[in-house]
């Protein structure tokens, strides 16, 4: 008889939860072994999102998870929200909470930022549609309004990336998030 468990860590923008899967003789079964709140942190007028707590979350996940499986996890994924990202300073911690893609200092970034660089060559480049909290207008807004945080970053991280970077110790960001 072959078992295998495998654990899905998924993050919505207002919960989060941990699935254990299973994969015996051909059959996956799912279950669900953790759920929490999330939400964005209001703190000094700015929308964040509080990783540490955060990874506490997903940190009781893991250890439900194992507890439940009754053999080794053979592999752990994390999903998040895809346009929000952590910045990492040069000794591996994070600059500052990340900011939600609902912080209000995003609204007027992608057409600031469509101000200086071509409307056709930002879709060439990215090929995803135009929202005003994309990654790239976020950058933007933290450039105008908080540079000294980008000045203290040596990594950007996207949000599920920064928490398997909170896991693993490893910085990188997996090709189809970024």
């Amino acid at each position: 008889m072959s078992r295998h468990s495998y654990l899905a860590l998924d993050l919505g923008a207002e919960s989060g939860r941990a699935i254990l899967g299973t994969l015996e003789n051909g059959r996956l079964a799912l279950r669900e072994v953790h759920r929490f709140p999330n939400g964005p942190l209001a703190r000094d007028g700015r929308l964040h999102w509080d990783a540490p707590a955060l990874f506490d979350e997903i940190r009781r996940g893991i250890a439900r998870a194992a507890s439940a499986a009754g053999d080794p996890i053979a592999c752990l994924a994390v999903d998040t929200w895809g346009v929000d990202f952590g910045l990492i300073d040069e000794a591996g911690e994070l600059v500052a909470l990340p900011f939600a893609y609902r912080d209000l200092r995003n609204v007027g970034a992608m057409a600031g930022f469509l101000n200086g660089f071509p409307r056709d060559r930002v879709y060439d480049i990215t090929g995803i549609q135009f929202l005003p909290f994309n990654s790239i207008f976020q950058l933007h807004a933290l450039a105008e309004h908080d540079p000294v945080l980008l000045d203290r970053a040596a990594d950007l991280l996207f949000m599920p990336d920064l928490f398997t970077y909170l896991l693993t110790g490893t910085r990188l960001n997996e090709a189809t998030i970024s």
